[in-house]
């Protein structure tokens, strides 16, 4: 206001979405955000298109100002792409789900995290609406986000032991990439297909088990991994603030004591029997 932007023009939603979105961030985020403008004729003036225009690039290069880094594949407010009318989002989903594809499919897996961080939650709550919708009778989409998911695979080899990834990257265990994520991608993919509002991974889990989806002994197993590899995850980055490092995700076993690698061992364990649930019950050819 003070820079001379007055009054929102017309009703707006300003979105989180990705880890934002499920209220499951860890230490420097990238950001994943949009805007919904309501529907009427006066959000399409070329006043009010420059006001949100202008108000998304300030947004986004504030919040990277303050420590929250812009999104390497450019899912923000200021890209038009994710700045634009309920309809015209309504319009881009459907596309997006009648003849879906690998890039269709990495940007789902992002923005169907969606949650209102500003503004009127009315517009999120009717766009979440049309998703659950248009999934309900086109589920193709789910398949190739279950193929995505799957270029992620928990760091297990023979006998199951942790595997650590090639010695140019350290010898570490990529655990956002090879665990947290594919727990959070299978809980997205099964609660939009039972039409689950819920965003929280744990919340999703939890309306799976009332659904009768997943079993009570195997969604405490799979919550369980989550929060003990989260745990990991944090540890490891404080310890990396504490030196001085900028924080990562990518944790070398040889650091950890005895009973964290059995930790980390028995999580991952948890995750593949996710992963593979996943995929034996969300296949291309189920579509």
């Amino acid at each position: 206001l003070r820079e001379g932007l007055n009054k929102p023009p017309v009703r707006f939603a300003l979105l989180i979405m990705g880890s934002g979105g499920r209220k499951e961030m860890m230490l420097e985020p990238d950001q994943d955000n949009g805007i919904i403008l309501e529907d009427t004729p006066h959000a399409e003036v070329p006043e009010v298109v420059e006001w949100f225009a202008l108000f998304a690039e300030r947004l986004n290069h504030n919040l990277a100002a303050i420590g929250y880094p812009l999104c390497p594949g450019d899912i923000m407010a200021k890209n038009p792409m994710f700045r634009k009318n309920l309809a015209g989002w309504k319009e881009q989903i459907a596309r997006m789900v009648d003849a879906p594809n690998e890039k269709a499919a990495r940007w789902s897996n992002v923005v169907f995290d969606l949650d209102t961080l500003y503004g009127d939650a009315s517009l999120t709550a009717e766009l979440r609406k049309h998703v659950h919708r248009h999934l309900a009778e086109k589920q193709l989409l789910l398949s190739l986000m279950v193929e995505d998911d799957a270029e992620g695979r928990p760091p297990l080899g023979m006998f199951n032991r942790l595997v650590v990834s090639s010695a140019k990257e350290g010898r570490r265990i990529d655990v956002k990439r090879n665990g947290l994520r594919i727990i959070a991608d299978a809980a997205r993919v099964y609660a939009l297909s039972r039409g689950i509002n819920a965003c929280n991974t744990h919340d999703r889990i939890n309306a799976l088990v009332r659904l009768g989806t997943l079993d009570v002994d195997f969604a405490d197993s799979v919550t369980s991994a989550y929060e003990e590899l989260i745990t990991l995850v944090l540890d490891h980055q404080l310890e990396q603030y504490g030196q001085g490092e900028p924080p990562d995700k990518m944790i070398d076993p040889r650091r950890l004591t005895p009973h964290q690698r059995e930790v980390l061992r028995d999580a991952m364990l948890a995750v593949k029997r996710f992963q593979d649930k996943l995929q034996g019950d969300f296949a291309r050819m189920n579509f």
